[in-house]
């Protein structure tokens, strides 16, 4: 049996040990602060980090800031470029309406003019015929030919000045020098031409093509023959007439008494017979038209045939020219035969032409359109509409009327 001081000391031995097991009450409280303190270091952390942070954030907001006037400049360079875009949207100019002729009016001196143009608007690259009629105005009007006389037997001229090309740009300066000053266009030199008397009494013609848009003058001259009345008389004029883009700029008749109009009609040859010489000019003006079409078509045709339209033009055309017959102007009335013989003719001659733009060679059908030109258009101009010769029958050889030498 134990003694008490045994249990004592039994009892201190366990109390030592439960005390060796049990952590001091101390560290407890200190782990327990020690809990709040990391968690104060931590959130510290992490105020700087975010403190940190904000820096960088600021640093991007003043590169968002720094990009925006470059986005400005951006907007205002797009802003700029604007106006040039709308240039560019600019719709074209509307184009120039077909006019079949156009008259044009103007008295200078004692004498009248009037210039008939076909087709009315000229266009680039087509042939333009131009009839200039001139007439001395009488102050007693004549019982024949009423206020004004026609000028007959005179032997015209027009001269046409082509308008100067569009400015060149100037090339750009090099760097540190002055700009150069453009270069100032220059017109072509003029261009004269002979015309040829027309059936109606003082009325001569002549043809030209224009080569660019603009404005062209066209200046007439001649002299009036005055047998034994005296010397001849001097007569000139000048008609400023738009071409292409520019027709619509033609100038207008002039003055009242180039508006007025006698009330009889000067008797010479081709007076008689009116209806039927309309219809010839009106007739011969289409198959001009319709000739020069096909002469484009066969100019641009692909350089590997068969060009089924062009043959198909081509027969049309010899048909519509067959047509004319019986149509001979009424100053040359004797030769109607003659004039018919060569209407006949022609489908002959633009057969060949279809024939042609059925193969596959362009060549042949170039060719081809020489005859028609040359044989059946101008054989019958020279005489009958021209009338420059009494003789076609040895075409291309004829002898000249004498003043026509």
């Amino acid at each position: 049996m134990r003694s008490a001081s045994g249990r004592g000391r039994a009892w201190f031995v366990a109390f030592a040990l439960l005390a060796a097991a049990s952590p001091p009450a101390s560290a407890k409280g200190a782990k327990k602060r020690a809990a709040p303190a990391a968690e104060a270091k931590a959130e510290a952390k992490a105020g700087d980090a975010k403190a940190e942070a904000k820096p960088a954030e600021a640093a991007a907001d003043a590169k968002t800031a720094e990009a925006k006037p470059a986005d400005a400049k951006a907007d205002a360079k797009t802003a700029e470029a604007k106006p040039a875009d709308a240039k560019a949207a600019t719709p074209a100019p509307a184009p120039v309406p077909d006019l079949p002729e156009r008259i044009v009016e103007k008295q200078n001196a004692e004498y009248l003019f009037r210039v008939t143009l076909r087709p009315g608007n000229l266009k680039v690259g087509r042939v333009a015929e131009v009839w200039m009629e001139v007439a001395r105005v009488l102050e007693i009007p004549d019982p024949t030919t009423g206020d004004r006389a026609p000028v007959i037997g005179s032997h015209p001229l027009a001269t046409v000045q082509a308008p100067a090309p569009p400015a060149a740009p100037a090339p750009a300066p090099a760097k540190g020098k002055k700009a150069a000053e453009p270069a100032a266009p220059v017109a072509p030199p003029p261009v004269r031409y002979s015309l040829w008397p027309l059936s109606t009494p003082g009325a001569y013609g002549f043809h030209f093509t224009p080569a660019a848009d603009g404005i062209y003058t066209i200046a007439f001259e001649g002299m009036e023959p005055r047998g034994d009345e005296g010397e001849p008389l001097r007569y000139e004029a000048t008609f400023r007439i738009g071409a292409g883009n520019a027709a619509p700029q033609t100038e207008l008749s002039q003055g009242s008494a180039a508006t007025r109009r006698s009330s009889r009609r000067p008797v010479g040859p081709g007076s008689g017979a009116r209806g039927a010489e309309d219809r010839l000019v009106r007739l011969m003006r289409e198959l001009g038209d319709r000739f020069l079409d096909i002469e484009a078509a066969v100019e641009t045709a692909a350089a590997k045939g068969p060009w089924p339209e062009i043959a198909a033009k081509a027969r049309d055309l010899g048909a519509a020219i067959a047509g004319v017959k019986g149509l001979v102007p009424q100053a040359f009335s004797a030769g109607g035969a003659e004039f018919d013989r060569l209407a006949a003719a022609a489908p002959e001659k633009l057969e060949a032409v279809a024939v042609a733009a059925e193969g596959k060679d362009p060549k042949p059908m170039r060719a081809a359109l020489d005859p028609v030109e040359n044989g059946a258009c101008l054989q019958c101009h020279a005489k009958y509409r021209f009338a420059v010769t009494n003789d076609v029958g040895a075409w291309p050889k004829f002898e000249p009327k004498p003043w026509k030498k």
